[in-house]
Order: structure tokens, then sequence, then C-alpha cells
């Protein structure tokens, strides 16, 4: 194949790279929406199983029938929390890749044209936001906590706390505050690793995709 020169090179790579800013931005649109979808699902399945809850309470009185009732529908809503959090994080850690490849493209761009820097708004580095919130010092790092994972991971620990407080008050019929120091503690533990868990995968995509255009963090 002969080779190209330098004009055609120049042409050919911009076209190459237009095509792949519109791929990456499709990208991002699907996971997005898939992770959109997954929260959903969840939260209408909790929504659904607490208003289940609501009527068999009225039914039993809080009764030993009720904690049964507990414990056979809310273990499938953990479990469906837990696998719509693992995939909310991946998605989100897919959509951060794709995000960081359409900023090396506009870095790019701006290589080719420098003239053209001050017409782009967002940013020409390939360091998303939720990374820097990571590796960051300050209340920045809070940023995780805004993600859909975040979300599904906090309101999955609630449900997973609240099966273990039941299934204390079930099989011990302790006080009342007893199932509730349960639940409460159960649910924390549950919430951290969530946390940890983002955070590893978080870390291990940024280790795995270093930057190669990254932004300067202040950490004063």
């Amino acid at each position: 194949m002969a080779e190209l020169v330098p004009e055609d090179r120049r042409q050919a790579a911009i076209s190459f790279m237009t095509t792949e800013h519109f791929a990456l931005q499709g990208a991002r649109g699907l996971t997005t929406s898939e992770s959109t979808g997954r929260a959903a699902l969840f939260l209408s399945s909790l929504s659904s199983a607490l208003v289940a809850l609501g009527f068999a309470a009225t039914a039993s009185d809080f009764g030993q029938s009720f904690n049964v009732f507990a414990l056979l529908i809310l273990p499938p809503i953990a479990f469906l929390g837990f696998v719509t959090f693992q995939r909310t994080v991946q998605s989100g850690v897919d959509d951060e890749t794709y995000s960081r490849g359409i900023n090396r493209i506009r870095h790019f761009y701006v290589e080719m044209v420098p003239e053209l820097r001050p017409y782009f708004v967002q940013s020409t580095t390939d360091e998303g936001i939720t990374a820097v919130a990571i590796r960051s010092t300050r209340g920045a790092r809070w940023q995780t906590f805004l993600t859909i994972a975040s979300v599904v991971g906090v309101m999955n620990s609630v449900v997973i706390g609240a099966t273990f407080g039941l299934a204390v008050n079930f099989l011990a019929e302790p006080d009342l505050a007893v199932s509730l120091a349960v639940g409460a503690a159960v649910a924390l533990l549950a919430a951290l690793t969530h946390m940890r868990y983002q955070s590893r995968a978080w870390k291990q995509a940024m280790l795995a995709t270093p930057a190669l255009f990254p932004r300067q963090v202040d950490t004063v």
C-alpha cells in the first residue's frame, strides 16, 4: 500500500478521530441508559416489595408471620441490588473510559489547530471528574457518592441490614432495640463494603488506563 503524503495523512487522521468520537459518544449513551434502566428496575422492585410488606404488616399485626414473609421477599431484592450495583459500577467505569477517550480526541483537535482551544467548553485532558475525585485528598472524594452505583449500594445496604435485623428478631425474639442495632450495624458495614468495592474498581481502572494528558489537581 502506498504511503499517504503528509496532507492526506492529516485529513485521514481527522476523519478517523471524528468517527471514533462519534462511536465513543454512542457507547457513553448506551452505558448511561443501561445504568438508569437497571437502577430503575431495582428501585421499582424494592418499592413493590415495601408495598407488599405494608399489606402483610397490616394483616399480621407485625407478628412472626410478617417476619417469615419479609425474610422470603427481602433476600431476592438484596440479590437484585447486589448484581445491579456491580453492573452499574462496571458501566460507570466504562463511561469514564469512553469520556477520557473523547477528551483525548478533543486534545488532538487542539494540537492540530491550537487556536481552537478557547472555543472548547469541555476539558481537553483525559482524566475525568470521578477519577480525580478518587485520588483527591479534599472534599472531591464525595463525588464518588453521586454515582448511580452509590445510590443503589446505599439502598441495598438498607435492605441487607433490614433482612439481618428481621432474622435476629425471628430467631431470638430479643428486644426491638437489639434487632434495630443489629440491622443498623449490618447496614453500615454493607454500605462501607459497597463503597470500598466501588473505589477499588475505579482505582484499578485508573491503573489500567493511565491518563496521557492529566489535569492539575489542587491539593492545598
